[in-house]
C-alpha cells in the first residue's frame, strides 16, 4: 500500500538478504561445533546469495495476476451503486501512461460514490460532454437495471450550484435523473478558501486546513459509539 514497485523489490530484497545472512550465520555456527568434534571433517561453503528478480518481473506478475480476476472485478465494479456520488477527473493518472495511449489519452475520469467505492473510471481525450457522455448513460443504466433509485445528489468540483442559468451540464450529461443537485464537492470547497495561502509548500498551510476542517465538520456521537465499540471488540478479540 503506497509503495513504487522499486520500493517494494527492495523490501523484499531486504527481507531475503537478512534470512540469507541468518541462515549462513547459523550454518557456520553448526560446523565450528562439528569441526570441534570431528576436526578432519570438511565442510562446504554455504550457497551464494542469489539475490531476487527486478521490478520489471514484480510489475509483470502483477499485472497477470489483475489479468487473472479481471472478470470478478468488472462484476464487482458494475455492482457498485450509491446515494451520493462525486464526480472528477484527473491529469495525473495520464502521466503515468507510456506508448501509443501516451499521446491519445488526456483525462481520467472517476465516479465514486459516499462510501469511496468507485463506480466507474474511464481515460478520455477531452472533459467535454461528448467524450463523456458514454460513461454517463452506461451507469445511468446500471441503475436503472437493477432498480436502483435516483442518487440524490452529486458533487464536483466546477459548474454546479446554478439554479437560475440553465443548470449544471452535468444535469444534461445524466438526463435521466431529473432534478438532480448537483453541489461543489467540500474539499475542493475548502480549497477556494485555502487561496490566501500561497501555495500548499507554505509552512502554515497543514495548519490552515486542519483548523477550517474542524470549523466544517463535526463528530456524529452515533458513528463515534460504534466505533468505540467496534476498536473496543477488536482489542478484546485480539487479548489486548
Amino acid at each position: 500500500m503506497g509503495n513504487s514497485p522499486s520500493a517494494l523489490r527492495n523490501n523484499i530484497a531486504e527481507l531475503h538478504s537478512q534470512e540469507y545472512l541468518h541462515k549462513v550465520q547459523t550454518f557456520l555456527a553448526l560446523a565450528q561445533k562439528e569441526k570441534r568434534l570431528w576436526p578432519s571433517r570438511e565442510f562446504s561453503a554455504p550457497p551464494d546469495f542469489e539475490g531476487v528478480p527486478t521490478l520489471y518481473w514484480f510489475l509483470a506478475i502483477y499485472v497477470r495476476d489483475i489479468m487473472t480476476r479481471c472478470k470478478e472485478l468488472k462484476c464487482s465494479l458494475a455492482s457498485t451503486y450509491g446515494r451520493i456520488l462525486k464526480i472528477d477527473s484527473t491529469k495525473k493518472v495520464i502521466k503515468k501512461l507510456a506508448g501509443h495511449a501516451r499521446h491519445n489519452a488526456t483525462w481520467v475520469t472517476n465516479v465514486g460514490n459516499e462510501r469511496g467505492e468507485v463506480l466507474t473510471s474511464v481515460v478520455t481525450s477531452s472533459e467535454s460532454a461528448d467524450g463523456l457522455q458514454r460513461m454517463a448513460d452506461d451507469i445511468m443504466n446500471r441503475f436503472a437495471a437493477a432498480n436502483q433509485p435516483a442518487p440524490e445528489v452529486l458533487y464536483t468540483d466546477r459548474d454546479c450550484c446554478r439554479l437560475n442559468i440553465g443548470g449544471s451540464k452535468l444535469n444534461d450529461l445524466f438526463h435521466q435523473w431529473n432534478d438532480l443537485p448537483v453541489r461543489l464537492d467540500i474539499w475542493h470547497f475548502m480549497r477556494r478558501l485555502a487561496l490566501g495561502c500561497q501555495s500548499e509548500s507554505h509552512p502554515l498551510y497543514p495548519t490552515f486546513m486542519s483548523q477550517l476542517t474542524r470549523c466544517i465538520f463535526e463528530w456524529d456521537e452515533g458513528d463515534y459509539e460504534q466505533l468505540k465499540k467496534a476498536v473496543t471488540a477488536t482489542l478484546q478479540a485480539a487479548g489486548l
